[in-house]
């Protein structure tokens, strides 16, 4: 007879691990600093969409500055949908360069952040290859500007967007350490830069030529 070892404590391991995961995420994009996170942790709500993330999720963007971590790691692909049902996939490197943005509907900083990024888009300098999505990260119905779909309607957001679910599966993926967040892929795959708080349309235009060059 072969004994065998009950498996108990080691699920409850895990439960807590990713337990602690997901907290400290929600902490991140809720929580207040000069980034723009401030305020309470977001709460449940409809405007929530259902994301698949496949292959390793990137570590946090240090605050506090020096290398990224993730430069030159291959950058997980997002299934999920947009706010009106359609599906919205992100497979880097499937089709030229990348960049995602990630925005929380109460965010200042993201409301500030997002004109500049419209004058960029209609500026002619946004790299002809370059695809641009959205990230609908951290709703909260209790919050300003609910619901994000109609949000991002009235500042005129034309590129696509995918909405995060309520554990901010997505934003944790990209490891996102404030708001608004950009990343930027290259057409291997890889990840070029991350940065996280505002820039002008200037400094917008320089980081991502910078990346891409």
């Amino acid at each position: 007879m072969i004994a065998t070892k009950s498996r108990t404590p080691l699920v409850i391991v895990a439960v807590v691990i990713v337990a602690v995961v997901a907290a400290l995420v929600a902490v991140v994009l809720a929580g207040g600093d000069d980034d723009g996170d401030e305020g309470d942790a977001a709460t449940p709500s409809a405007a929530y969409q259902a994301v698949e993330v496949t292959g390793t999720g990137l570590a946090p963007l240090p605050r506090e500055g020096g290398p990224d971590p993730a430069f030159g790691l291959a950058a997980p692909a997002l299934v999920g949908s947009d706010y009106a049902g359609e599906t919205v996939e992100v497979t880097p490197g499937s089709d030229g360069p990348l960049m995602l943005v990630f925005l929380a509907h109460w965010c200042p900083h993201c409301n500030a952040e997002l004109p500049r990024l419209n004058e960029w888009r209609d500026s002619g300098e946004v790299p002809d290859d370059l695809a641009v999505v959205g990230v609908s990260t951290a709703v909260d119905d209790e919050r300003p500007n609910f619901p994000p779909g109609s949000w991002l309607a009235e500042n005129d957001w034309t590129w696509p967007v995918l909405g995060d679910d309520a554990a901010l599966t997505a934003a944790g993926a990209y490891g996102v350490s404030g708001l608004p967040f950009l990343v930027v892929v290259g057409d291997d795959g890889t990840v070029l830069a991350r940065h996280s708080g505002e820039l002008s349309v200037e400094e917008l235009a320089a980081f991502v030529d910078t990346a891409l060059t």
